[in-house]
Parts: structure tokens; sequence; C-alpha cells
């Protein structure tokens, strides 16, 4: 049977742990925000490269050099929305997250533990089913922990990615915005 001392680092380990467990979720809906805010960047961010698009007639009266830099931008700029949103969508694709079990769950083993101290003819000792109650709830925290923590990694570089990219469709857009001027300008 655990002494006092132990059971109170039992209850601090647990609490460190679900603390992490809660962090973890919340990280979940952070990620989800900043995603869905990614996501109207980059659908500007498009609106902005098709309205760039000049039309035929403008790109006849250009050099040829310019002409061939601002079609490569536009390709580059599409190219690059089109990588940052696959990257979001990789962000934000739901997965399958390890949870506690349901609370009916607990109930039925601790009237499953205590059966059993009744089919060996003893006493159940309450204070050693709550310690091995907290011990197994620990575990199972630390383990869906765990699960969330390398689940939302792979989500935050999933983010990162779509953040680098999104960032260099509008550094490319930018030099599109140049050329079009450039553009207006050979056409005058």
């Amino acid at each position: 049977m655990p002494d006092a001392d132990q059971t109170l680092t039992n209850h601090a380990f647990f609490d460190l742990c679900y603390d992490r467990y809660r962090r973890a979720e919340d990280q979940v809906e952070a990620i989800y925000r900043r995603g869905t805010a990614l996501l109207l960047v980059i659908l500007v961010l498009a609106v902005f490269t098709y309205a760039l698009c000049p039309p035929d007639a403008m790109l006849a009266g250009a050099t040829r050099a310019v002409r061939i830099a601002y079609l490569v931008a536009s390709v580059a700029a599409l190219a690059a929305l089109a990588v940052a949103l696959g990257a979001l969508g990789l962000c934000m694709l739901p997965r399958s997250y390890e949870s506690l079990p349901p609370m009916q769950w607990w109930a039925d083993w601790g009237k499953d533990y205590r059966r059993r101290f009744a089919e060996a003819k003893q006493d159940p000792d309450e204070h050693l089913i709550a310690a091995t109650r907290l011990a197994l709830l620990t575990e199972k925290l630390v383990c869906a922990q765990e699960d969330h923590y390398r689940i939302n990694e792979l989500r935050r570089r999933h983010f990162h990615t779509t953040v680098v990219w999104t960032a260099l469709a509008a550094g490319v857009i930018v030099l599109q915005a140049i050329l079009r001027i450039a553009l207006q300008i050979a056409r005058v």
C-alpha cells in the first residue's frame, strides 16, 4: 500500500500529466484557429494573383523577356499557393486522438476491483483502490498526451510548411506586380 508521501507524489504527477493533456488539446484548437486565418491569407493572395493576370493584349506589347518572366512569376505564384494549400490541408486534416475511457468504464473498473476483494473474502481497501485508480488514470493520461504531442508536432510541421510556401507565394506575387507595372509601361 502506498504511503501518504507517495500518494502526494502520485497526485502531483497526475496533475502534471493532466496539465499537459489539456495543453495538447488546447494546441489543437489554436492550430485550427491559425489555420483558418492562414487559409484566408492564401485566398486573398490567390485573388491578387488572379487580379494581376493581364489580358492578352497587354502581353502582346511587351518584350519577350518580360512576358516570359511574367508568365513564370504567375505560374510560380499559383504553384506556391497550391503547395501552401496542400500543406494546410494536411495540417487541418482531422486526426484520431487517443482519449481517456468514459466515466462508465471507471465505475465498472471500481466495481470489478471491489468484486475481486469480495471473491478473495477480503475487505476492500478504499485507499488502495483510490491509489490504483489514480495510477491507472495517470498511465492512460501519459499515453494520451504522448499521442496528442506526436500528432500536434506533425500538424505544426505542416503549418510551418504552409507559412513558408505562403510567404514564398507573397514574394512571387510582389514580383508579379512589378512585372505587371513593367508590362503597362511597355504598352504605353
